[in-house]
C-alpha cells in the first residue's frame, strides 16, 4: 500500500480479526511477495510507488489467481471496470472502515477457498452454480456474470425455490454501499436476461414488494 498509516490502520484491524498480514508499501516488492507466498488475498491500493495498480493486477494475475481487492480514489465507473475486467475480486473506495473490509475479505477468501464436493454446487432444474470453480451455467451454456451478479445468484441459491428479500440480499450483497431500488430492479434484470433466455422455464422470478426467488415457480 501506498500510505503508511492508512495500512497500520488496515492491518491492525485485520490482524485483531486473526488474520495474518504482511505490509508492502512499495509495488514491485509488493508484487515479489504476492507471487512468491500462498497468500489467501491481495489488497492493493491503485497508487503503489514503483508500479501502478492495473499494471501489478496484470502481472499478478498472469501468475496467480488468489483474490484481489483494490482499494482506489477514482470516482469514475470506467476505472473501477477496468480493475473488474483485468480480475480484481473487488474494489473499494478509499477511505475504506476496518468493519467493511472486513466483510469483503471474508466473502471472498471463503468464496476462493469453498471445498470442492459436497456442497460447492448448487443444482435448480437445469441451473447449475458451481463455487468452487466460479461458474455458472444453464443448460450446458457457460453464463457471464460480473462479480456482483456471481455474488447474488450464490445468495438466491442457498434458498432454491424459497423468497430472499430485498433487504437480504441488499446486506449480503452490496453489504455498506447504498443501492437504490431501481438499481436494485435493474441489477436483477439483467441477472434474468443471463439466466432466462427465450424459450426456457423462467427460474428467477420478482415477488412484487418482498423479494426475489430462484428456481421453478408452481402455479
Amino acid at each position: 500500500m501506498n500510505d503508511l498509516q492508512e495500512a497500520s490502520y488496515l492491518s491492525q484491524g485485520l490482524k485483531y480479526n486473526g488474520y495474518c498480514v504482511d505490509v508492502v508499501l512499495d509495488g514491485v516488492l509488493g508484487l515479489d511477495m504476492a507471487i512468491e507466498r500462498d497468500h489467501s488475498l491481495v489488497l492493493i491500493d491503485e497508487q503503489l510507488p514503483g508500479m501502478d495498480g492495473l499494471s501489478y493486477l496484470k502481472c499478478l494475475r498472469a501468475a496467480r489467481s488468489v483474490p484481489v481487492i483494490v482499494l482506489h480514489l477514482s470516482k469514475s465507473a470506467v476505472s473501477k471496470m477496468s480493475y473488474l475486467e483485468e480480475g480484481a475480486s473487488d474494489c473499494l473506495g478509499r477511505p475504506v472502515a476496518v468493519p467493511e473490509l472486513l466483510s469483503r475479505v471474508g466473502f471472498h477468501v471463503r468464496r476462493a477457498n469453498f471445498p470442492a464436493g459436497v456442497g460447492a454446487e448448487f443444482k435448480i432444474a437445469d441451473f447449475t452454480l458451481d463455487l468452487s470453480r466460479k461458474r455458472a451455467e444453464r443448460a450446458g451454456r457457460r453464463l457471464s456474470l460480473t462479480y456482483k451478479e456471481f455474488a447474488m445468484v450464490m445468495v438466491l441459491a442457498e434458498r432454491p425455490g424459497a423468497l430472499v428479500t430485498r433487504d437480504v440480499l441488499v446486506d449480503r450483497v452490496w453489504r455498506q454501499q447504498p443501492i437504490s431500488l431501481s438499481n436494485l430492479h435493474r441489477s436483477i434484470g439483467r441477472l434474468r436476461r443471463k439466466i432466462d433466455q427465450p424459450g426456457q422455464l423462467p427460474l428467477l422470478h420478482t415477488i412484487k414488494e418482498f423479494g426475489y426467488l430462484l428456481g421453478p415457480r408452481r402455479g
